[in-house]
C-alpha cells in the first residue's frame, strides 16, 4: 500500500512537471484534463474555458483517479510510470489537437446549416474527406501511442492500458448520469 502511495506521489509530480501545451494543459481549474479528449463529444467544444464553477476541480479529481486506477490496474513500477505518464500526456495533447480540428469543421458546417446556406456537393465531399482524414489520424495516433508502450510495459499491461481508458470513462459517465438522475429525483420530491 505504501509503495502504491509513493508511486502516486511520483506520478503527480511527473504530470505536474510536464510542459504546458498551447491551451495551458495541466490540471488547474478551468483547463482540460488528460481525460477529456476521448469522453464522448469532442472536447474542443470546451475551448479551455471554465463553463461551470468547480468543473475544473472535478476534472482534476477525475484525472487523479485515472492515474491511481492505471497505477493499480497495470501494477506499474516507478520506472514504468515515469515513462507512461509523460507519453500519455503527449498523446492526449495530440488527440486534443485533432479534436480541435474536427470541432472547427463541425462548427463551420453547423453555421452553414443554421444560416440555411446551401451545402454544395463539392463542399460536402471536401468536408467528409477532412473528417475521414482526421478520424484516421486519430486512430493512427492511438495505435502509435499503444505500440510505443511495448518494451516499457508487458504485453498484458499494454492490452489492459488499451482498454482501461474506455472502461474508466464509461464508469465516469455512468456515475455522472446516476448523479443527475439522483438530483432530478431529489428536486421532484420538494
Amino acid at each position: 500500500m505504501k509503495i502504491n502511495m509513493l508511486i502516486m506521489l511520483l506520478l503527480c509530480g511527473i504530470i505536474i512537471a510536464q510542459p504546458r501545451g498551447p491551451m495551458g494543459g495541466g490540471f488547474h481549474a478551468g483547463e482540460r484534463s488528460m481525460l477529456v479528449p476521448t469522453m464522448g463529444n469532442h472536447p474542443a467544444m470546451f475551448q479551455g474555458k471554465q463553463m461551470h464553477p468547480g468543473r475544473g476541480q472535478n476534472r482534476e479529481k477525475v484525472a487523479m483517479m485515472m492515474m491511481w486506477r492505471m497505477t493499480e490496474e497495470l501494477s506499474l513500477t516507478e520506472d514504468q510510470a515515469a515513462v507512461l505518464f509523460p507519453r500519455l500526456n503527449k498523446h492526449r495533447e495530440e488527440m486534443e489537437q485533432i479534436d480541435n480540428e474536427l470541432k472547427e469543421i463541425s462548427d463551420e458546417i453547423r453555421k452553414k446549416v443554421n444560416k440555411d446556406q446551401t451545402i454544395t456537393d463539392k463542399y460536402f465531399e471536401e468536408s467528409l474527406k477532412k473528417i475521414n482524414e482526421l478520424e484516421h489520424k486519430r486512430v493512427d495516433a492511438r495505435n502509435t501511442f499503444i505500440k510505443s508502450m511495448q518494451g516499457t510495459l508487458s504485453n498484458e499491461q499494454v492490452i489492459k492500458l488499451s482498454t482501461l481508458d474506455r472502461q474508466f470513462k464509461r464508469e465516469i459517465r455512468q456515475k455522472m448520469q446516476e448523479g443527475r438522475q439522483k438530483g432530478q429525483k431529489g428536486g421532484n420530491e420538494l
